[in-house]
Protein backbone atom coordinates (compact mmCIF):
# COMPACT_ATOMS: atom_id res chain seq x y z
CA UNK A 1 0.00 0.00 0.00
CA UNK A 2 1.38 3.33 -0.72
CA UNK A 3 0.85 6.99 0.13
CA UNK A 4 -0.05 9.01 -2.35
CA UNK A 5 0.56 13.22 -2.06
CA UNK A 6 -1.96 15.67 -3.17
CA UNK A 7 -1.03 15.18 -7.16
CA UNK A 8 -1.01 11.24 -6.99
CA UNK A 9 2.59 10.84 -6.98
CA UNK A 10 4.18 8.22 -4.26
CA UNK A 11 4.78 10.18 -1.18
CA UNK A 12 8.71 11.21 -0.55
CA UNK A 13 9.99 13.67 2.30
CA UNK A 14 11.34 17.04 1.17
CA UNK A 15 14.98 16.61 0.43
CA UNK A 16 17.86 19.16 1.42
CA UNK A 17 18.89 18.95 -2.21
CA UNK A 18 16.02 20.08 -4.32
CA UNK A 19 17.53 19.02 -7.49
CA UNK A 20 17.51 15.56 -6.10
CA UNK A 21 14.03 15.61 -6.29
CA UNK A 22 11.97 13.46 -8.51
CA UNK A 23 8.53 14.77 -9.13
CA UNK A 24 6.84 15.21 -12.69
CA UNK A 25 5.08 18.70 -11.30
CA UNK A 26 8.71 20.24 -10.24
CA UNK A 27 10.06 20.04 -14.06
CA UNK A 28 11.44 17.87 -16.66
CA UNK A 29 12.57 14.26 -15.00
CA UNK A 30 16.01 13.34 -15.86
CA UNK A 31 17.25 9.74 -15.39
CA UNK A 32 19.84 9.25 -12.40
CA UNK A 33 22.06 6.57 -13.37
CA UNK A 34 25.52 7.13 -12.87
CA UNK A 35 27.43 5.46 -15.43
CA UNK A 36 30.32 6.55 -18.13
CA UNK A 37 29.41 9.03 -20.50
CA UNK A 38 30.38 6.43 -22.99
CA UNK A 39 27.77 4.53 -22.11
CA UNK A 40 24.94 7.14 -21.50
CA UNK A 41 25.89 8.23 -24.96
CA UNK A 42 26.09 4.86 -27.26
CA UNK A 43 28.01 5.03 -30.10
CA UNK A 44 24.54 5.49 -32.31
CA UNK A 45 23.65 8.22 -30.47
CA UNK A 46 26.99 9.96 -30.91
CA UNK A 47 27.13 9.63 -34.44
CA UNK A 48 23.34 10.73 -34.58
CA UNK A 49 24.83 13.98 -32.59
CA UNK A 50 27.81 14.54 -35.30
CA UNK A 51 25.01 13.94 -38.32
CA UNK A 52 22.99 16.26 -37.17
CA UNK A 53 25.72 18.98 -36.66
CA UNK A 54 27.02 18.95 -39.77
CA UNK A 55 23.56 19.05 -41.50
CA UNK A 56 22.67 22.12 -38.57
CA UNK A 57 26.44 23.98 -39.64
CA UNK A 58 26.05 23.47 -42.97
CA UNK A 59 22.76 25.01 -43.27
CA UNK A 60 22.25 27.29 -40.00
CA UNK A 61 24.18 30.78 -40.63
CA UNK A 62 25.15 31.72 -37.13
CA UNK A 63 26.45 28.33 -36.10
CA UNK A 64 28.28 28.16 -38.92
CA UNK A 65 29.79 32.04 -39.10
CA UNK A 66 30.81 30.41 -34.90
CA UNK A 67 32.76 27.59 -36.11
CA UNK A 68 34.43 29.62 -38.70
CA UNK A 69 35.52 32.28 -36.42
CA UNK A 70 37.03 30.25 -33.94
CA UNK A 71 39.01 28.58 -36.79
CA UNK A 72 40.38 32.00 -38.38
CA UNK A 73 41.00 33.76 -34.99
CA UNK A 74 42.81 30.64 -33.68
CA UNK A 75 44.63 30.24 -37.19
CA UNK A 76 45.36 33.56 -38.23
CA UNK A 77 48.21 34.32 -40.54
CA UNK A 78 50.75 32.86 -37.65
CA UNK A 79 51.73 29.34 -36.66
CA UNK A 80 55.39 29.65 -38.00
CA UNK A 81 58.02 27.71 -37.03
CA UNK A 82 60.21 28.78 -34.44
CA UNK A 83 62.94 26.60 -32.98
CA UNK A 84 64.91 27.66 -29.68
CA UNK A 85 67.62 24.63 -29.42
CA UNK A 86 71.30 25.06 -29.27
CA UNK A 87 71.48 23.11 -32.93
CA UNK A 88 71.54 26.73 -34.48
CA UNK A 89 72.29 25.68 -38.14
CA UNK A 90 70.21 22.84 -38.41
CA UNK A 91 67.10 25.04 -36.79
CA UNK A 92 67.91 27.59 -39.23
CA UNK A 93 67.92 25.25 -42.25
CA UNK A 94 64.68 23.68 -40.74
CA UNK A 95 62.78 26.48 -40.14
CA UNK A 96 63.34 27.62 -43.89
CA UNK A 97 62.41 24.30 -45.39
CA UNK A 98 59.48 24.26 -43.22
CA UNK A 99 58.57 27.65 -44.43
CA UNK A 100 59.24 27.13 -47.27
CA UNK A 101 58.76 24.30 -48.98
CA UNK A 102 57.01 21.96 -46.27
CA UNK A 103 54.52 23.89 -45.80
CA UNK A 104 52.87 25.29 -48.80
CA UNK A 105 52.25 21.33 -49.85
CA UNK A 106 52.43 19.51 -46.52
CA UNK A 107 48.22 19.04 -46.99
CA UNK A 108 47.58 15.38 -49.15
CA UNK A 109 44.78 16.73 -51.04
CA UNK A 110 46.56 19.32 -53.05
CA UNK A 111 45.55 22.10 -55.04
CA UNK A 112 46.55 24.88 -52.81
CA UNK A 113 45.70 23.64 -49.74
CA UNK A 114 48.47 24.50 -47.37
CA UNK A 115 49.32 24.91 -43.95
CA UNK A 116 46.97 27.64 -42.57
CA UNK A 117 43.83 25.89 -44.23
CA UNK A 118 45.31 22.92 -42.89
CA UNK A 119 44.79 23.28 -39.31
CA UNK A 120 41.77 25.67 -39.78
CA UNK A 121 39.88 22.58 -40.79
CA UNK A 122 41.02 20.26 -38.28
CA UNK A 123 39.66 23.04 -35.91
CA UNK A 124 36.28 23.05 -37.61
CA UNK A 125 35.87 19.18 -37.45
CA UNK A 126 36.41 19.75 -33.53
CA UNK A 127 33.46 21.99 -33.44
CA UNK A 128 31.11 20.77 -36.11
CA UNK A 129 31.88 16.90 -35.65
CA UNK A 130 33.01 16.96 -32.20
CA UNK A 131 36.41 15.75 -33.17
CA UNK A 132 39.45 15.37 -35.56
CA UNK A 133 41.64 12.87 -36.97
CA UNK A 134 45.17 13.68 -38.56
CA UNK A 135 47.45 10.86 -39.99
CA UNK A 136 50.86 10.98 -40.54
CA UNK A 137 51.29 9.60 -44.36
CA UNK A 138 53.41 10.51 -47.25
CA UNK A 139 53.18 10.61 -50.77
CA UNK A 140 54.76 7.76 -53.37
CA UNK A 141 57.87 9.99 -53.57
CA UNK A 142 58.61 9.34 -49.46
CA UNK A 143 57.90 13.03 -49.42
CA UNK A 144 55.95 13.74 -46.15
CA UNK A 145 52.54 15.09 -45.67
CA UNK A 146 49.06 15.31 -43.33
CA UNK A 147 45.91 13.63 -44.16
CA UNK A 148 42.53 14.88 -42.65
CA UNK A 149 40.53 11.50 -41.99
CA UNK A 150 36.52 12.24 -41.55
CA UNK A 151 35.54 11.23 -38.41
CA UNK A 152 32.35 9.18 -39.35
CA UNK A 153 35.32 7.11 -40.91
CA UNK A 154 36.68 5.94 -37.69
CA UNK A 155 34.38 3.41 -35.68
CA UNK A 156 33.91 -0.15 -35.65
CA UNK A 157 30.54 -2.16 -35.32
CA UNK A 158 28.36 -2.19 -31.67
CA UNK A 159 28.80 -5.42 -31.32
CA UNK A 160 32.25 -6.00 -31.79
CA UNK A 161 34.11 -5.28 -28.17
CA UNK A 162 37.84 -7.16 -28.71
CA UNK A 163 39.88 -7.04 -31.47
CA UNK A 164 40.08 -10.23 -32.78
CA UNK A 165 43.12 -10.24 -35.38
CA UNK A 166 45.93 -8.24 -36.21
CA UNK A 167 48.41 -6.94 -33.78
CA UNK A 168 46.07 -5.72 -31.39
CA UNK A 169 44.55 -8.71 -31.57
CA UNK A 170 42.67 -9.41 -27.82
CA UNK A 171 42.49 -5.86 -26.92
CA UNK A 172 39.09 -3.88 -25.95
CA UNK A 173 37.40 -1.69 -29.17
CA UNK A 174 34.49 0.43 -28.46
CA UNK A 175 33.02 2.98 -31.18
CA UNK A 176 36.58 2.86 -33.55
CA UNK A 177 38.49 3.20 -30.40
CA UNK A 178 41.46 0.45 -29.55
CA UNK A 179 42.88 0.90 -25.84
CA UNK A 180 45.63 -1.09 -24.18
CA UNK A 181 44.68 -2.90 -20.09
CA UNK A 182 45.74 0.37 -18.72
CA UNK A 183 43.05 2.08 -20.85
CA UNK A 184 45.20 4.35 -23.63
CA UNK A 185 44.41 4.68 -26.77
CA UNK A 186 46.73 2.68 -28.63
CA UNK A 187 45.08 2.25 -32.21
CA UNK A 188 41.90 3.58 -34.09
CA UNK A 189 39.69 1.70 -36.25
CA UNK A 190 39.78 3.59 -39.88
CA UNK A 191 37.27 2.31 -42.51
CA UNK A 192 37.25 1.53 -45.86
CA UNK A 193 33.44 1.24 -46.62
CA UNK A 194 30.45 2.49 -44.91
CA UNK A 195 29.22 -0.73 -43.37
CA UNK A 196 32.61 -0.90 -41.58
CA UNK A 197 33.69 -4.43 -43.53
CA UNK A 198 36.20 -3.41 -44.46
CA UNK A 199 38.70 -1.43 -41.97
CA UNK A 200 42.62 -1.03 -40.74
CA UNK A 201 43.53 -0.48 -37.65
CA UNK A 202 46.32 2.69 -37.64
CA UNK A 203 48.35 3.16 -34.45
CA UNK A 204 48.24 6.17 -32.57
CA UNK A 205 51.51 6.90 -33.48
CA UNK A 206 50.54 7.68 -37.26
CA UNK A 207 47.26 9.12 -36.33
CA UNK A 208 46.25 11.91 -33.86
CA UNK A 209 43.23 12.42 -31.93
CA UNK A 210 42.14 15.29 -30.76
CA UNK A 211 38.58 17.07 -29.05
CA UNK A 212 37.29 18.99 -26.35
CA UNK A 213 37.13 16.33 -23.66
CA UNK A 214 34.81 17.46 -20.81
CA UNK A 215 34.89 14.37 -18.80
CA UNK A 216 37.77 11.69 -17.97
CA UNK A 217 36.40 8.65 -19.35
CA UNK A 218 35.53 10.29 -22.59
CA UNK A 219 37.23 8.52 -25.78
CA UNK A 220 35.39 10.26 -28.72
CA UNK A 221 34.38 13.74 -29.03
CA UNK A 222 30.66 15.53 -29.34
CA UNK A 223 29.78 18.51 -31.66
CA UNK A 224 30.13 21.85 -29.88
CA UNK A 225 26.65 22.08 -30.75
CA UNK A 226 25.37 19.13 -29.50
CA UNK A 227 22.82 21.47 -26.39
CA UNK A 228 21.50 23.01 -28.68
CA UNK A 229 20.67 20.69 -31.82
CA UNK A 230 17.30 20.48 -31.06
CA UNK A 231 16.86 24.16 -30.49
CA UNK A 232 18.67 24.81 -33.76
CA UNK A 233 16.24 22.44 -35.86
CA UNK A 234 13.19 23.96 -34.09
CA UNK A 235 14.93 27.60 -35.26
CA UNK A 236 15.55 26.44 -38.92
CA UNK A 237 11.65 24.68 -39.17
CA UNK A 238 10.03 28.01 -37.77
CA UNK A 239 12.35 30.02 -40.14
CA UNK A 240 10.67 27.82 -42.97
CA UNK A 241 7.38 27.78 -42.01
CA UNK A 242 7.63 31.83 -41.45
CA UNK A 243 8.65 32.10 -45.04
CA UNK A 244 5.99 30.08 -46.44
CA UNK A 245 3.68 31.92 -44.56
CA UNK A 246 5.37 35.60 -45.82
CA UNK A 247 5.33 34.44 -49.50
CA UNK A 248 1.51 33.58 -49.22
CA UNK A 249 0.45 36.99 -47.32
CA UNK A 250 2.99 38.99 -50.07
CA UNK A 251 1.04 37.40 -52.97
CA UNK A 252 -2.42 39.03 -51.56
CA UNK A 253 -2.60 43.10 -51.53
CA UNK A 254 -6.56 43.57 -51.11
CA UNK A 255 -9.55 41.36 -49.66
CA UNK A 256 -12.67 42.55 -51.65
CA UNK A 257 -15.53 41.67 -49.17
CA UNK A 258 -19.15 41.32 -51.11
CA UNK A 259 -22.11 39.29 -50.17
CA UNK A 260 -22.67 37.78 -53.75
CA UNK A 261 -19.45 36.99 -54.73
CA UNK A 262 -17.15 37.92 -58.15
CA UNK A 263 -19.24 39.24 -60.76
CA UNK A 264 -19.82 36.64 -63.28
CA UNK A 265 -19.90 39.63 -65.88
CA UNK A 266 -16.82 41.47 -64.91
CA UNK A 267 -14.52 40.75 -67.78
CA UNK A 268 -11.13 40.92 -65.01
CA UNK A 269 -12.35 37.11 -64.26
CA UNK A 270 -13.40 34.47 -66.60
CA UNK A 271 -14.65 31.12 -65.33
CA UNK A 272 -12.86 28.06 -65.63
CA UNK A 273 -13.46 24.40 -65.89
CA UNK A 274 -12.30 21.45 -63.20
CA UNK A 275 -12.07 18.57 -64.36
CA UNK A 276 -12.59 17.04 -61.37
CA UNK A 277 -16.21 17.48 -60.68
CA UNK A 278 -17.22 20.02 -63.66
CA UNK A 279 -18.08 22.96 -62.01
CA UNK A 280 -17.41 26.17 -62.94
CA UNK A 281 -14.75 28.18 -60.45
CA UNK A 282 -13.92 32.35 -61.21
CA UNK A 283 -10.01 32.89 -61.29
CA UNK A 284 -8.13 35.94 -61.04
CA UNK A 285 -7.10 37.07 -64.89
CA UNK A 286 -5.86 40.85 -64.69
CA UNK A 287 -6.04 41.71 -60.42
CA UNK A 288 -3.23 40.03 -59.13
CA UNK A 289 -2.96 39.48 -55.31
CA UNK A 290 -6.93 40.26 -55.10
CA UNK A 291 -9.36 37.44 -53.32
CA UNK A 292 -12.36 37.82 -53.40
CA UNK A 293 -14.89 37.23 -49.76
CA UNK A 294 -18.22 36.76 -49.11
CA UNK A 295 -19.63 39.21 -46.37
CA UNK A 296 -22.25 40.64 -45.38
CA UNK A 297 -21.12 44.29 -47.29
CA UNK A 298 -19.08 45.60 -49.22
CA UNK A 299 -15.52 46.91 -48.35
CA UNK A 300 -12.20 46.58 -49.44
CA UNK A 301 -8.89 45.74 -46.92
CA UNK A 302 -5.85 46.29 -47.56
CA UNK A 303 -3.56 42.91 -45.94
CA UNK A 304 -0.80 43.99 -43.35
CA UNK A 305 2.37 42.60 -42.93
CA UNK A 306 2.99 42.06 -39.37
CA UNK A 307 4.57 39.20 -39.35
CA UNK A 308 6.85 37.44 -37.86
CA UNK A 309 6.87 40.20 -35.37
CA UNK A 310 9.00 41.01 -32.40
CA UNK A 311 8.17 38.33 -30.87
CA UNK A 312 8.97 35.74 -33.11
CA UNK A 313 12.45 37.13 -33.38
CA UNK A 314 12.99 37.38 -29.96
CA UNK A 315 12.51 33.75 -29.47
CA UNK A 316 14.69 33.32 -32.33
CA UNK A 317 17.24 35.18 -30.52
CA UNK A 318 17.23 33.34 -27.57
CA UNK A 319 17.45 29.86 -29.58
CA UNK A 320 20.83 31.39 -31.21
CA UNK A 321 22.08 32.62 -28.02
CA UNK A 322 21.47 30.08 -25.94
CA UNK A 323 23.48 27.44 -29.19
CA UNK A 324 26.63 30.07 -29.53
CA UNK A 325 27.20 30.74 -25.91
CA UNK A 326 27.17 26.82 -24.52
CA UNK A 327 29.85 26.30 -27.75
CA UNK A 328 32.09 28.50 -25.62
CA UNK A 329 32.09 31.43 -28.23
CA UNK A 330 30.80 35.49 -28.15
CA UNK A 331 27.28 35.85 -28.86
CA UNK A 332 28.26 39.16 -30.16
CA UNK A 333 30.60 38.59 -32.42
CA UNK A 334 28.34 35.91 -34.68
CA UNK A 335 24.87 37.52 -33.67
CA UNK A 336 23.23 40.88 -32.63
CA UNK A 337 26.06 42.90 -30.80
CA UNK A 338 25.07 44.98 -27.66
CA UNK A 339 26.94 47.91 -28.65
CA UNK A 340 27.89 48.87 -25.47
CA UNK A 341 31.17 49.34 -23.98
CA UNK A 342 31.54 47.17 -20.91
CA UNK A 343 29.43 44.14 -22.11
CA UNK A 344 31.63 44.54 -25.93
CA UNK A 345 34.45 43.70 -23.80
CA UNK A 346 33.18 40.62 -22.11
CA UNK A 347 31.94 39.47 -24.92
CA UNK A 348 35.37 39.97 -26.41
CA UNK A 349 37.23 38.61 -23.67
CA UNK A 350 34.61 35.37 -23.59
CA UNK A 351 36.00 34.77 -27.31
CA UNK A 352 39.92 35.22 -26.69
CA UNK A 353 39.75 32.40 -23.89
CA UNK A 354 37.80 30.06 -26.70
CA UNK A 355 40.70 31.43 -28.99
CA UNK A 356 43.43 30.40 -25.91
CA UNK A 357 41.64 26.84 -25.46
CA UNK A 358 41.26 25.99 -28.95
CA UNK A 359 45.36 27.16 -29.67
CA UNK A 360 46.56 24.56 -26.93
CA UNK A 361 44.96 21.45 -29.33
CA UNK A 362 46.17 23.03 -32.06
CA UNK A 363 49.25 23.50 -31.23
CA UNK A 364 49.59 19.88 -30.13
CA UNK A 365 48.90 18.70 -33.86
CA UNK A 366 50.92 21.10 -34.95
CA UNK A 367 54.06 19.87 -33.11
CA UNK A 368 53.70 16.44 -33.84
CA UNK A 369 53.10 16.74 -38.08
CA UNK A 370 56.68 19.21 -38.34
CA UNK A 371 59.04 16.95 -36.31
CA UNK A 372 57.17 14.11 -38.26
CA UNK A 373 57.76 16.14 -41.46
CA UNK A 374 62.00 16.82 -40.55
CA UNK A 375 62.20 12.86 -39.07
CA UNK A 376 60.94 11.94 -42.32
CA UNK A 377 62.86 14.40 -44.35
CA UNK A 378 65.88 13.52 -42.61
CA UNK A 379 65.51 10.09 -43.95
CA UNK A 380 65.12 11.01 -47.13
CA UNK A 381 68.41 11.10 -49.09
CA UNK A 382 65.97 13.40 -52.26
CA UNK A 383 65.49 15.94 -49.35
CA UNK A 384 68.38 18.45 -48.21
CA UNK A 385 67.37 19.12 -44.80
CA UNK A 386 68.47 17.93 -41.82
CA UNK A 387 66.57 17.59 -38.63
CA UNK A 388 68.06 19.67 -35.81
CA UNK A 389 69.20 17.75 -32.71
CA UNK A 390 66.30 18.37 -29.93
CA UNK A 391 63.19 18.24 -31.74
CA UNK A 392 61.50 19.16 -28.44
CA UNK A 393 62.43 22.16 -28.88
CA UNK A 394 59.93 23.80 -31.61
CA UNK A 395 57.16 26.86 -30.86
CA UNK A 396 54.77 28.31 -33.03
CA UNK A 397 54.21 32.24 -33.66
CA UNK A 398 50.83 33.06 -32.49
CA UNK A 399 48.04 35.57 -34.14
CA UNK A 400 47.64 38.74 -32.16
CA UNK A 401 44.67 37.81 -29.72
CA UNK A 402 41.49 39.54 -29.91
CA UNK A 403 40.31 42.90 -28.74
CA UNK A 404 38.16 45.22 -28.57
CA UNK A 405 40.01 48.31 -29.90
CA UNK A 406 43.39 47.04 -30.87
CA UNK A 407 45.40 50.14 -31.89
CA UNK A 408 44.49 51.80 -28.40
CA UNK A 409 45.20 48.42 -26.23
CA UNK A 410 48.87 47.98 -28.44
CA UNK A 411 49.28 51.86 -27.77
CA UNK A 412 48.47 51.28 -23.99
CA UNK A 413 50.55 48.41 -23.82
CA UNK A 414 53.25 49.79 -25.27
CA UNK A 415 53.73 52.83 -23.07
CA UNK A 416 53.14 50.74 -20.28
CA UNK A 417 56.21 48.72 -21.10
CA UNK A 418 58.27 51.71 -21.80
CA UNK A 419 57.33 53.64 -18.20
CA UNK A 420 58.06 50.32 -16.36
CA UNK A 421 54.67 49.51 -15.42
CA UNK A 422 54.55 46.77 -17.88
CA UNK A 423 57.13 43.66 -18.52
CA UNK A 424 57.87 43.03 -22.05
CA UNK A 425 56.75 39.55 -20.57
CA UNK A 426 53.53 40.42 -20.59
CA UNK A 427 53.48 42.96 -24.18
CA UNK A 428 54.52 39.95 -26.00
CA UNK A 429 51.56 37.99 -24.37
CA UNK A 430 49.06 40.83 -25.51
CA UNK A 431 50.16 39.75 -28.52
CA UNK A 432 49.91 36.43 -28.83
CA UNK A 433 53.39 35.04 -28.32
CA UNK A 434 56.03 34.14 -25.21
CA UNK A 435 58.79 36.49 -24.72
CA UNK A 436 61.27 34.16 -25.36
CA UNK A 437 59.38 33.19 -29.18
CA UNK A 438 59.94 37.39 -29.46
CA UNK A 439 63.42 37.17 -28.98
CA UNK A 440 64.06 33.95 -31.28
CA UNK A 441 62.17 35.71 -33.97
CA UNK A 442 64.15 38.93 -33.48
CA UNK A 443 67.50 36.81 -33.52
CA UNK A 444 66.13 35.15 -36.29
CA UNK A 445 65.66 37.99 -38.18
CA UNK A 446 68.84 39.40 -37.79
CA UNK A 447 70.42 36.03 -39.14
CA UNK A 448 68.63 36.71 -42.39
CA UNK A 449 69.44 39.53 -42.90
CA UNK A 450 73.21 38.83 -42.53
CA UNK A 451 73.03 35.99 -44.61
CA UNK A 452 71.20 37.98 -47.27
CA UNK A 453 73.26 40.96 -47.11
CA UNK A 454 76.65 38.91 -47.49
CA UNK A 455 75.05 36.52 -50.55
CA UNK A 456 74.04 39.93 -52.64
CA UNK A 457 77.19 41.04 -52.00
CA UNK A 458 78.96 38.17 -53.08
CA UNK A 459 76.54 37.63 -56.19
CA UNK A 460 76.11 40.96 -57.87
CA UNK A 461 77.93 41.92 -60.81
CA UNK A 462 78.00 46.08 -59.60
CA UNK A 463 80.86 45.33 -57.10
CA UNK A 464 78.58 46.92 -54.38
CA UNK A 465 78.36 45.91 -51.01
CA UNK A 466 75.22 45.38 -49.09
CA UNK A 467 75.06 45.70 -45.17
CA UNK A 468 73.15 44.01 -42.75
CA UNK A 469 72.29 47.12 -41.42
CA UNK A 470 70.87 48.80 -44.84
CA UNK A 471 68.27 46.26 -44.43
CA UNK A 472 67.56 47.20 -41.03
CA UNK A 473 68.83 44.82 -38.79
CA UNK A 474 69.96 48.05 -36.29
CA UNK A 475 70.68 47.55 -32.49
CA UNK A 476 67.39 47.51 -30.80
CA UNK A 477 67.52 49.76 -27.35
CA UNK A 478 66.47 48.46 -24.18
CA UNK A 479 63.05 50.01 -22.77
CA UNK A 480 64.06 52.81 -20.29
CA UNK A 481 63.75 51.84 -17.10
CA UNK A 482 61.99 54.59 -14.90
CA UNK A 483 62.89 55.58 -11.24
CA UNK A 484 60.25 54.99 -8.34
CA UNK A 485 59.23 58.47 -7.36
CA UNK A 486 61.08 59.85 -3.59
CA UNK A 487 58.36 60.96 -1.53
Amino acid sequence: MAILDQWGSPFSENRFAQGASRNPHLGSLFSPANRGVDELIPQRDRKTLAAVSRQIVFNQGPAKEAIRQKASYSVGAAWLPIYSGSDTEAGEDATSWLRNVWYPVCDSRGSGADWHEFLEMVSKAMDRDGEAFVLLTENDKEFPQIKQIPAHMVGSKPEVKQVKSGPYRGLKIQDGVITNGRGRSVAYRVNKDPKGNTFEDISARDLIHVFDADYAEQRRGFPAFSHALNDLKNSLTSQQLETIRQNIISSIYLLEKTDHGPDPEDPAWTPSIDTTNNEAILTEQVSPGIRHLRSSGEELEVVKHENPGDIWESFQDRLIRSAVVGMGWAYALVWKSPGQGTAERAEVVRARKAVESRQKKLRFVAKRAITYALAKADQNPGLTVRAPGNMLKWSFSMPERLSVDDGREARSMKDAVEAGLCSETEYQSFRGKSYEQHCWEQAQDRITRARVAREATENNSEGVTVTPEELGAHETQPAPVMEPAIQ
